[in-house]
């Protein structure tokens, strides 16, 4: 009996951490989104014609340090379709988001 407890405790433990990590995650991201908003703001991206490249849009193959979320939340803006592309592969707001309040 004392060995299934056990068990029950460890299995409990390892999905608390198992969530914990995805939680960590999700915040990183959103923080992450929101600079990246705040960075287009800042540069003035607010049309296609105003449109400004991000050279962290893309995957780098090779990375050495920490995990690099920007490239990712890049991804999920624009799938969320709070910033768009323009043919020459240069990011800008979206009308929805150029209304909207400063992200702060």
């Amino acid at each position: 009996m004392k060995t299934v407890i056990e068990l029950v405790v460890a299995l409990v433990i390892l999905v608390g951490v198992y969530l914990l990590t995805q939680r960590i995650v999700i915040w990183r991201l959103q923080r992450t989104c929101n600079r990246v908003l705040r960075d287009l703001r800042a540069k003035g991206a607010v049309a296609p014609e105003s449109a400004v490249p991000l050279p962290y849009a893309r995957k780098d193959l090779i990375r050495i340090g920490v995990r690099d979320y920007r490239p990712k939340a890049v991804e999920i803006l624009l799938y969320q379709g709070k910033i768009a592309m323009n043919d020459d592969g240069a990011y800008y707001l979206s009308r929805s988001m150029t209304a909207e309040e400063p992200i702060g």
